[in-house]
């Protein structure tokens, strides 16, 4: 565990300057990167950091400068959210202190500083359908906010050694991957006799739920009861020539490839389908089989993006997120 590479660490100066409403005017920083002692992801991890410095706020005026520092330190490498993570920590820094240098709560701050539908982003990308706005007031809504705030100050003044805090905050993340080569996955289906259904994708599973999510598109798509599917594991045996798991693209380029082999199956399937109008899966599957018919009852497909935003090395998606939290301290 020692010498295992680790998220990189930061250290940042900064300057920022603000009117009275708390809207940022210009921002100037200079960020390290604490690398370690090879090189490894650590330019592309500071690389991606600084592109989304902005997170969700305009920033007019900006000017970043960053460096790799080598270090007597376990090497730093690609992690969750790389450089995502440090970036909204940075941008999150400043928010905060506008906020107390205004005495001015920082949801405000971080409402006023939202970007719009239209704004470019300081690498000349320029926002369709930026939802941020409706995200905010949505999640100020359904988690009755202001509301709550009131009594979580109302809370402390009443408790001398326990305290309360409440705050609501936004986020933006790059989805994708900066090639278009890199943007497609495949797929192999297996339908057996007993009616039960085997998926090898190029996907890797660790923790993101991607098995699940393919198994529901599995199911929806040959209407097959989610119980009969199975995910094999992954291997370049049965899927070859993967692309890999990173991203947040698991999910987006693997499901449409377990769609089209799915609707393919379901090609061959529809007479039987046809026959018995009223049946299930289990019985078409077994009339298929009891047939002097015999069709291919598996399927690999090969799914390919065919649209992407390639803009440098940025992504090909961008999300925003709100999310509020309350805590006790």
């Amino acid at each position: 565990m020692l010498i295992t590479g680790k998220r990189h660490a930061y250290y940042v100066k900064y300057k920022v300057g603000f009117d009275k409403s708390g809207k940022i005017k210009a921002v100037a920083a200079q960020m390290y990167s604490d690398g370690g002692h090879s090189v490894d992801y650590s330019p592309m991890v500071l690389e991606h950091t600084m592109l989304m410095f902005e997170s969700t706020y305009k920033i007019p005026n900006l000017k970043l400068n960053g460096q790799v520092c080598k270090t007597n330190t376990a090497t730093g490498t690609a992690m969750r959210g790389f450089g995502n993570i440090q970036a909204a920590l940075m941008m999150e820094e400043l928010i905060f202190r506008i906020s107390v240098a205004l005495q001015v709560p920082q949801a405000q701050v971080r409402h006023a500083n939202h970007l719009k539908e239209g704004d470019v982003l300081s690498y000349g990308m320029s926002l369709k359908n930026c939802t941020i706005g409706e995200c905010w007031e949505k999640c100020a809504m359904d988690s009755r906010y202001n509301e709550r705030v009131v009594a979580v100050q109302q809370f402390n003044k009443q408790n001398r050694w326990k305290k309360r805090g409440m705050t609501m905050t936004s986020c933006r993340f790059g989805i994708g991957f900066p090639k278009i080569f890199m943007m497609q996955g495949a797929a192999l289906v297996h339908v057996y006799l007993d009616g039960s259904i085997l998926i090898t994708t190029g996907g890797v599973e660790m923790g993101q739920g991607l098995n699940t999510k393919l198994i529901q598109v599995a199911s929806r798509a040959l209407g097959a009861p989610m119980e009969k599917i199975f995910i094999n594991e992954t291997s370049t045996q049965t899927v070859p020539n993967a692309m890999g798991t990173g991203g947040s693209t698991g999910a987006d380029i693997c499901g449409p490839a377990v769609i089209d082999a799915c609707i393919k199956l379901n090609e061959r399937l529809a007479p039987f389908k046809d026959k018995i109008p009223d049946g299930n899966w289990e019985r078409w599957i077994k009339k298929l089989w009891s047939s002097y018919k015999r069709i291919e009852s598996s399927k690999t497909s090969k799914y390919h993006m065919k649209t992407c935003i390639m803009l440098s090395v940025l992504p090909s998606l961008l999300s925003t997120v709100s999310s509020w939290e309350k805590i006790d301290i």
